[in-house]
């Protein structure tokens, strides 16, 4: 189960308040929940946003609370639409066969996990990297346009004062 601020906290409050953020989205973005389906192409759908904006629903009256479980694909497309990375709402949620309501999870060994966590390090790492060189690049164009502190590739040139008058 996801931590924050060095806690675990428990499924529920963790989808409730995923899915007010998920809500305050879309509505800053002024999306209703038929255009969020529209512009997902039908990727996810309303029902699936409804529960996801509200933590969860109850299949009965007075039955147990679920939380929702969307898959991967269905939490990529809603973010896609509201234009967040699903990456960070991994971190928030974990992914579709790591909660513990999926039978992946169940049955996914010790072994198998740390092995996964290690291809995601160095796929991480990998990011970095690239991340890094990209920076590098644009602060390097940066310097050479002038725009950014340090040595330019050609001074600017000086400016003439017009004398008044």
């Amino acid at each position: 189960m996801p931590r924050e601020n060095g806690h675990q906290q428990d499924e529920q409050t963790i989808w409730r308040d995923f899915g007010i953020e998920v809500q305050q989205l879309r509505l800053k973005r002024g999306l209703s929940v038929p255009k969020v389906v529209e512009l997902s192409g039908g990727e996810i759908s309303r029902d699936q946003i409804h529960k996801i904006e509200h933590g969860g629903w109850r299949q009965r009256t007075g039955g147990p609370w679920e939380t929702p479980n969307p898959r991967d694909d269905k939490l990529a497309a809603l973010a896609n639409v509201l234009g967040v990375r699903v990456e960070d709402w991994f971190k928030v949620v974990g992914r579709y066969n790591e909660r513990a309501r999926t039978r992946a999870a169940r049955k996914q060994s010790p072994t198998d996990r740390i092995a996964q966590l290690e291809e995601d390090l160095r796929e991480t790492k990998e990011r970095n990297v690239e991340l890094e060189e990209r920076q590098r690049r644009i602060e390097e164009t940066l310097r050479n346009a002038g725009i950014l502190g340090g040595e330019t590739a050609t001074p600017p040139r000086p400016r003439r004062r017009r004398s008044p008058g």
